[in-house]
């Protein structure tokens, strides 16, 4: 199926996904092709990714995006911008740091089980003010990303 998603209301989208899984229900083998990484993830089991008609990658959904380095995305959002001090100790806990709006920041946080409760003390001992956290996990996109260094294009 190629691209068999593209332009649809969300009901029928969701519709074309349920067929797709009830066919692999049914043991049918189904090759798909998407730009839609959350599609893939959601319908996959084994995926290829390509870049510029090249093959760069093949695999489970899972096992690609758990070699990643990263294990998820924090968004920060301060009450007041942080100073470059403050931005700066952040960095101990993150592989990255991106400034999005004047008071949100995109972080990207290895996998160490203490990069969260390092990144709250140092919130509460540099004196941000937490507006929002939001944590979510590495997506494929962020698999795409890695791999080709590339944004996501049509």
């Amino acid at each position: 199926m190629d691209e068999p998603t593209t332009g649809l209301d969300p009901q029928s989208r969701r519709n074309v996904w349920d067929l797709i899984n009830e066919m692999q229900n049914n043991g049918v083998t189904v090759v798909l092709t998407t730009h839609y990484m959350e599609e893939a993830e959601s319908l996959c089991t084994r995926l290829a990714i390509m870049d510029r008609g090249k093959l760069i990658a093949v695999d489970t959904p899972q096992n690609m995006i758990s070699r990643l380095e990263n294990t998820y995305t924090l968004k920060l959002e301060l009450t007041d911008p942080a100073n470059e001090d403050q931005v700066l100790s952040l960095t101990e806990s993150s592989t990255s740091i991106e400034q999005i709006a004047p008071t949100t920041y995109l972080l990207k946080v290895n996998k160490s089980p203490t990069s969260l409760d390092h990144i709250l003390q140092t919130i509460v001992t540099t004196e941000m003010h937490l507006k929002h956290l939001e944590m979510n996990p590495v997506t494929l996109e962020d698999v795409f990303l890695s791999l080709t260094g590339n944004e996501l294009r049509d």
